[in-house]
C-alpha cells in the first residue's frame, strides 16, 4: 500500500485538492470510484513529471560547494512538489514555487 495507493493520494493534494481522495473513499458508485482513481493515477504521474522537471532544473545549476544554500525558485512549478523534489540533496537546499 505504502508504494502504490499512498503515493496517488498524497498526489492529489500536492496538485490540486484531496477532495478526489475524499470522493472516492465516500462514494458508494463503484464506476465513479473507479473514475476518481484513474484520476489520481493520472495525477500521480503529472507529479512525478514536474518533480522531475523541477530536480532537474536544479541539477543543471552550478554550484558552489563552500556555498551555505541552493535555492532554486520558478513560478512555474506546482508548489505542493518542491518539497518533495529535493530528496537526495544535502540539508541546505531549498526549491520554492510560487
Amino acid at each position: 500500500m505504502a508504494f502504490q495507493i499512498a503515493p496517488r493520494l498524497n498526489a492529489a493534494g500536492r496538485m490540486d485538492t484531496a477532495m478526489a481522495v475524499i470522493e472516492m473513499f465516500l462514494t458508494g458508485d463503484a464506476a465513479r470510484a473507479r473514475e476518481l482513481a484513474q484520476q489520481l493515477d493520472q495525477q500521480n504521474i503529472g507529479r512525478r513529471r514536474v518533480e522531475d522537471e523541477i530536480r532537474a532544473a536544479c541539477e543543471r545549476l552550478p554550484v558552489d560547494e563552500s556555498s551555505a544554500a541552493l535555492v532554486y525558485y520558478s513560478e512555474s512549478c506546482t508548489a505542493g512538489c518542491w518539497g518533495s523534489s529535493r530528496r537526495g540533496w544535502w540539508s541546505g537546499s531549498a526549491v520554492r514555487c510560487s
